[in-house]
């Protein structure tokens, strides 16, 4: 029998513990390779995952951007929405809404904006008519979108700060009064049987899921979940959005509106003042319209004369409506005055028929004079205009035309008679209309024809060609504030001292206590506030509310930053100072 030296018996149990020792150690390493290795491609696909999620929120955010632009842009519309892509065109509105139904947008791109279906407010992101480039979410698919029905831009809505918004989402982000939604439709789901191929590339039902694509105004949100039942509960579900909040679009909105009033209302004001002071005077402003109640954009006023100005008021809201202006043709006359004289035959005045001078005046007066030559002197006693001081209404310098045809062109001579007031008596204005008619060498008969505007009909028209359709169609009057001095009413005496009885607006440029008309625009409304309501402090804030007794000083009003408490928007019509060296009039 071999004898084991002890020393080898000893050192067998130690080769063996190496052994195991050496295998556990490559088990370790090759489970920790595998670890690294898994942990590495689910490391790159949280990356790839999260670099897809970034692709789709920066389309998400450029097509939310590109429609609240595009809203606050709307040259007879500020706050409307283009219609959805019902045809997968990149068009807003449906097959062949083109042509008459376009506009032009910036960046000189026309797209189609009637909404042909107005019950349905889902489909693709109108992509052309937003001059955007092709916007696709990180599956490849273009975005969806839905708008609230009550923003569309097809001129069937009145869009306003008080315009809310009619959609609502549930799930996990419960939000209500949403404005509109822009949707990632993501890659189809096998599990909800969606098919985007032939009939399907335009429905809905192929690309969102659940609530989101019943077509009605409620909307949800939910986790992702792209399997089928039972591993998703709630059914598979892959949407991703962006909501436009009512805040986030008249943020923008009320912004263009304010410099809108400042190009256009205000000038608007002071055209009404200059024709009236072209007639005599120092020209004047309309009496306000005592604030009340002023409605719901695209809703009912109490009567057709509620927007009438007050005889005395210097303060409240715009008198718009020319309802309450009223005159009485039939006690106009004619008659010859001073030298020469016995060349008048005869005339008389009645109401203008339709079209005589134009079809967009309120009203006109029509004389027919006939004199046997010469140029007699004539006076025409116009009725008196009754409340042309209470509403933007202007009376016009008359056409003349010699001659019974009534397609006889209009005189184009030297100038022989003009109008003048003759007197104000509260919102009442007596005008007349005198001179010598032209020189004629035998029996002629003129027929002058005198008439009366709407002051924003006027001001649209030549030399000024200002539209400002979109202030009153769209119903802004209801949010816009008017102050005026006394002294620039009608009957007043036509100046103000500054610093004395001249409105002042703080944080204004220059000399801010020499204001003399002031308009202020009622930002949308904060601090849970729902309009409309007769109390002027749910719609202006601070210093602003010019109610009785409220303000710390009557007349004065406050220019600030936005912020949560305080929206309000001051607007100096006159005296003021665009860009340029000199104050406008």
């Amino acid at each position: 029998m071999r004898t084991v030296p002890h020393a080898t018996r000893r050192s067998a149990p130690r080769a063996v513990q190496a052994g195991v020792a050496a295998a556990l150690l490559l088990v370790i390493l090759v489970m920790g390779s595998l670890y690294a290795l898994l942990s590495g491609v689910n490391t790159a696909t949280a990356e790839l995952d999260r670099k897809r999620d970034d692709a789709t929120v920066a389309a998400l955010r450029q097509a939310k951007e590109a429609l609240i632009a595009y809203a606050a842009m709307r040259p007879t519309r500020p706050g409307a929405l283009p219609c959805p892509d019902l045809d997968n065109n990149g068009i807003a509105g449906g097959a062949g809404v083109y042509g008459s139904n376009s506009e032009l947008i910036p960046g000189g791109i026309h797209g189609g904006f009637n909404c042909p279906d107005a019950g349905r407010q889902i489909g693709r992101l109108p992509w052309t008519t937003l001059a955007l480039p092709d916007l696709r979410d990180a599956s490849g698919e273009r975005l969806w979108y839905v708008m609230s029905g009550n923003f569309r831009n097809d001129g069937s809505q009145v869009v306003s700060s008080d315009t809310l918004g009619q959609l609502s989402l549930g799930g996990v982000a419960p939000a209500a009064g949403v404005v509109a939604i822009i949707f990632s439709p993501g890659t189809a789901l096998a599990g909800a049987g969606q098919n985007r191929s032939g009939a399907g590339v335009n429905d809905v039902v192929q690309y969102l899921e659940g609530g989101n694509s019943d077509l009605d105004v409620n909307f949800v949100a939910a986790q992702r979940c792209e399997q089928a039942a039972p591993a998703c509960p709630l059914g598979p579900f892959n949407d991703q959005f962006v909501t436009i909040t009512h805040q986030e679009l008249f943020d923008a909105v009320e912004n263009v509106v304010e410099k809108r009033l400042v190009t256009e209302i205000g000038p608007l004001l002071r055209f009404y003042r200059d024709r009236w002071a072209a007639l005599g005077g120092p020209g004047f402003y309309p009496f306000a319209v005592p604030f009340m109640n002023p409605g719901q954009p695209g809703g009912m006023v109490p009567a057709p004369t509620a927007f009438c100005g007050t005889p005395g008021q210097a303060n409240g809201l715009l008198p718009i409506t020319s309802a309450c202006f009223a005159w009485d043709p039939a006690a106009a006359t004619v008659a010859e005055t001073g030298f020469p004289s016995g060349f008048f035959v005869g005339g008389g005045c009645v109401s203008a028929p339709a079209g005589e001078p134009d079809n967009v005046r309120i009203a006109a007066l029509k004389c027919t004079i006939t004199y046997t030559g010469g140029s007699p002197s004539i006076a025409i006693t116009i009725p008196t205009l009754q409340n042309a001081g209470a509403t933007l209404t202007v009376s016009e310098q008359a056409t003349i035309r010699f001659g019974t045809p009534a397609d006889l062109p209009p005189y184009s001579g030297a100038p022989w008679g003009a109008l003048a007031a003759t007197g104000i008596a509260g919102a009442d204005i007596t005008v007349g209309y005198s001179g010598n008619l032209p020189p004629a060498g035998g029996p002629t008969t003129a027929t002058i024809t005198i008439p009366v505007y709407a002051a924003q009909t006027r001001f649209q028209q030549p030399p000024n060609n200002v539209d400002t359709s979109w202030f009153f169609n769209n119903e802004w009057y209801r949010n816009t504030y008017y102050a005026v001095v006394p002294q620039r009413l009608p009957g007043g005496a036509g100046a103000c001292t500054p610093g004395v009885d001249c409105l002042t607006v703080v944080n204004a440029p220059a000399t801010n206590n020499d204001k003399q008309v002031v308009l202020l625009l009622a930002g949308r409304p904060i601090n849970g506030i729902v309009r409309p309501t007769a109390i002027l402090a749910d719609y202006f804030e601070g210093e602003n509310d010019e109610a009785a007794a409220l303000p710390a000083a009557p007349g004065t009003f406050v220019r600030q930053l936005r912020s949560n408490t305080f929206n309000d928007k001051v607007v100096v019509v006159a005296p003021c100072a665009p860009p340029g060296p000199s104050p406008c009039p």
